[in-house]
């Protein structure tokens, strides 16, 4: 929000007094700072972590034994809990409009971070992630050099146990009320692919965040794909391209109606083969399923004057001794008539 702010020393750092108003106050944009802004509004409208900083329960953990984190010294912990308390707090004759600019805050952390200094723009959970981490950090009970230890592999333990032994070997290095909030632990699954080997490698890692692709129903149940039409040359058409939706567990049969549905051919004297590398890579049969193509691969569908040439067996196709598989790379080269010259001249393709 940019309306009616004024700076952010129109509020003192005083301490909470329990009343909170009904909504946080806006953040003005001090310069491309919108990933800033709604991370910040994020994280604040969070209640477990709101009432951490904003009642001070923080203070207790920025210092251990006389020990502060070596890096920001508990200074970004601070200047975070300043930030929640003007958020939060209510203003004087209403709150509409209330906006504040966070200078301090960003400034705190342009010092301790040079990626954010200047006006670029930046990724929202970039930000948000370094920010839990610099908090978990500067309120972590463990001060000063920590224990080195190793993640262990699962050595065919159940999940469960290797789980605690990670989080039980974490805890000896970060021990913080952020760390509860906010770190979980990921199962991660590692197989040899030698087939005299196949050893399964199981064990946790800790995260502070997931990321998951946000996708339709409709996206998760269908591939869309680029084909490339070539009409045959006596139609006196040019090659059309076309992108092409069906649902995953199809077949090339499937990408074959569609595609000459929509370029009005006769799918029956279509043939669609693969590109790689600038040569024919692979011919497609019709009972191929969709689930084999790569939405990424060049896909080429030829109409045909002559369709039956095609409908042979390999070996039939290619002669003997010379039976194409897949993966194999063949060259094709087709003649058609000009649609420029006189009769009888030839084009190659």
């Amino acid at each position: 929000a940019n309306a009616g702010a004024d700076a952010e020393d129109d509020a003192d750092d005083r301490p909470f007094d329990g009343h909170w108003a009904p909504r946080t106050a806006g953040i003005d944009n001090l310069g491309n700072t919108c990933f800033m802004n709604s991370s910040l509004q994020c994280l604040a409208n969070i209640p477990c972590l709101r009432d951490y900083f904003v009642t001070d329960a923080y203070r207790d953990t920025l210092k251990v034994s006389g020990k502060l984190t070596e890096t920001t010294n508990g200074e970004l912990a601070e200047g975070f809990a300043v930030l929640l308390r003007r958020l939060w707090r209510p203003a004087a004759g209403g709150d509409a409009g209330r906006a504040l600019a966070p200078w301090d805050f960003r400034q705190l952390v342009c010092r301790y971070d040079s990626r954010f200094i200047g006006y670029r723009q930046h990724d929202s959970m970039e930000f948000v992630e370094y920010l839990i981490d610099a908090l978990k950090e500067d309120c972590n009970r463990v001060k000063g050099k920590k224990l080195y230890v190793e993640r262990a592999d699962s050595n065919n333990r159940p999940d469960a146990v290797v789980a605690l032994e990670a989080s039980n070997k974490f805890l000896l290095r970060n021990d913080s009320v952020i760390d509860d909030y906010f770190v979980g632990f990921l199962k991660a699954t590692t197989t040899c692919p030698e087939p005299s080997c196949q050893f399964e490698s199981v064990v946790f890692d800790p995260i502070l965040s997931v990321k998951v692709p946000l996708q339709s129903s409709k996206q998760c149940s269908t591939s869309t794909f680029a084909v490339t039409v070539v009409p045959v040359a006596s139609s006196g058409r040019g090659a059309t391209r076309h992108h092409v939706s069906l649902p995953k567990f199809g077949s090339v049969g499937d990408l074959l109606e569609a595609a000459a549905q929509a370029s009005d051919i006769r799918p029956e004297s279509a043939m669609l083969i693969e590109v790689f590398s600038s040569r024919v890579y692979k011919f497609f049969e019709a009972a191929d399923q969709l689930v084999d193509i790569d939405s990424a691969d060049i896909l080429v569908m030829y109409e045909l004057a002559h369709p039956e040439a095609f409908e042979m067996s390999n070996e039939k196709r290619w002669g003997p001794g010379e039976v194409v598989k897949e993966g194999d790379v063949v060259q094709v080269v087709s003649t058609f008539s000009s649609c420029s010259g006189g009769q009888g001249d030839k084009g190659m393709h």
